[in-house]
């Protein structure tokens, strides 16, 4: 008769156990209480046989835990493949990108482009028929003072390589225009504008004569009368009153004459009589005055 061993782990021990004819299977009893838990570990029974693998089942619906990946292979690069056709240009723009920042200006002045053609010139438009608005007229200025008229200079008054102008003839009866002694003194004039005066011993003006003591004639009267006067020392010199003879050579000279005070253009004869051109007639009542100090006496 073969026997049954059995592991009894309170003892950690197996058991025989006799075997006789089974007898009628007893009421079970109540089912005692769950021992504890063993804490020690049977031993591991032997692998029985590797029975016969059941049909693959259906695929697992739920995925599986992800395995730890393992180290990266250091493969050989494959040979690069065939670069495929371009793909047609999209037709939806992208987002523009974020403008970047202006860069600094060049120092390096690019080519000077080639010159276009220059283009036809349009026409000229018609004028126009509406004329601007007029500007507001400004303030008018402040009217500055009156120079003093004459007056002297600080200075020698330098021509250089201009001229002095005169007026010839002066527009006006008795007006004069050349160099004049201003406020001289004149002790006799009886023949007002255009007398021919000498200057006596007292450094004053007197009428003159023909005389060799009332001569040589120096100077024509510019105002009428006696006291402080302007004479005429050289110039252009007009009276309506004169009747002169323009012309060549001697025609036109004047001179000193015997009557006091006054002039002719008859070459005096009378003995002691001075000859003395003072000028020449410019016209019938205008002449140029000019006195000579070269003279001649009748005798």
């Amino acid at each position: 008769m073969s026997q049954l061993k059995y592991y009894d782990p309170i003892t950690s021990t197996w058991k025989y156990v006799s075997q006789g004819v089974a007898g009628d299977t007893g009421i079970q009893g109540d089912a005692g209480d769950t021992g504890a838990d063993s804490t020690v570990s049977g031993d591991t029974g032997i692998q029985g046989d590797t029975g016969i693998t059941g049909d693959t089942g259906a695929d697992s619906t739920v995925a599986g835990d992800t395995g730890v990946q393992g180290d990266t292979g250091a493969g050989t690069a494959g040979d690069t493949g065939i670069q495929g056709d371009t793909g047609a240009d999209s037709t939806v723009a992208g987002d523009t990108g974020i403008q970047g920042d202006t860069g600094a200006d060049s120092t390096v002045a690019g080519d000077t482009g080639i010159q276009g053609d220059t283009g036809i010139t349009g026409d000229t438009g018609a004028d126009s028929t509406v004329a601007g608005d007029t500007g507001i007229t400004g303030d008018t200025g402040i009217q500055g003072d009156t120079g003093t008229q004459g007056g002297n200079l600080l200075a020698d008054l330098v021509f250089n390589n201009f001229n002095l102008q005169l007026t010839i003839e002066p527009s006006t009866d008795e007006k004069a225009s050349g160099l004049f002694w201003k406020d001289a003194t004149v002790d006799t004039n009886a023949q007002g504008i255009g007398a021919p005066l000498f200057m006596a011993a007292d450094g004053h003006f007197d009428t003159a004569t023909g005389s060799s003591i009332t001569a040589p004639c120096v100077a024509l009267a510019l105002e009428s009368g006696s006291g402080t006067k302007d004479v005429l020392m050289l110039g252009v010199i007009r009276q309506d009153s004169w009747n002169w003879t323009t012309g060549p050579g001697k025609s036109s000279l004047i001179y000193i004459s015997g009557s006091l005070g006054t002039l002719t253009q008859i070459i005096p004869t009378l003995e002691d009589q001075m000859i003395q051109p003072v000028g020449w007639a410019i016209s019938d009542d205008c002449m140029w005055f000019n006195p000579s100090l070269m003279f001649a006496t009748v005798i």
